[in-house]
């Protein structure tokens, strides 16, 4: 049976307010690294230096760090609208980590956060793994690990809430570069297996394609 269109709920209508908040992740040394599976041991990887981790099922540990993962978030608001976009420097993002945010953030705040979380990230070959629970990563990240994921929501909870007190009267704006990256050293389909493929507006994918 055919109802119809569904009902939305009336929208309160209201001034953009926006704020940002900005950390680093703090999280052990002895992490997998993920999305580079050359460091699982099922390809024969093993410590350069014989460590072992309890974080660490059949990768190799990591042995320090170099540079802090960032979280950094835009909370926004207008009238009973709420939004955070979050970014973090990881290999790829995790539907479980984006639901334990909705949860975490509507009890921190008293605002229903569900369906208003958003997660951006990086593409990071060199940051943190475990965090996820999709088994067909598993070769990309070793086994989940509760722990570094609820240290990840609960970071990730603090530093939200600090954008969401930094909310202020704001506009959102969008511009577009056409001659961003002329010389192809930031981004370029880089593997000649796809040359020769079109892409969904008909233009054919070749050297220096973006």
């Amino acid at each position: 049976i055919d109802d119809g269109p569904p009902e939305w709920a009336e929208i309160q209508a209201g001034p953009l307010q926006a704020g940002a908040a900005e950390a680093l992740l703090d999280l052990p040394v002895g992490l997998p690294l993920a999305a580079y599976t050359g460091r699982s041991g099922f390809f024969g990887a093993s410590s350069p230096d014989g460590r072992d981790s309890h974080y660490t099922v059949n990768f190799i540990p990591s042995t320090g760090v170099q540079t802090r993962v960032p979280i950094k978030v835009i909370w926004m608001q207008a009238g009973d609208q709420h939004a955070a976009v979050v970014k973090i420097d990881l290999g790829y993002a995790f539907d479980g980590l984006v639901n334990a945010f909705e949860v975490a953030l509507t009890e921190a705040t008293g605002v229903d956060m569900h369906s208003r979380v958003f997660l951006l990230t990086s593409h990071s070959h060199a940051s943190y793994g475990d965090f996820s629970q999709a088994h067909f990563l598993y070769l990309g990240h070793d086994r989940y690990n509760r722990e570094v994921f609820e240290r990840i929501v609960t970071q990730v909870t603090e530093v939200t809430l600090e954008a969401q007190a930094a909310a202020e009267p704001a506009a959102i704006g969008v511009g577009i570069d056409p001659d961003f990256d002329p010389d192809d050293a930031i981004f370029r389909a880089r593997r000649s297996e796809h040359y020769g493929l079109v892409d969904a507006y008909g233009v054919e994918v070749a050297d220096g394609y973006k």
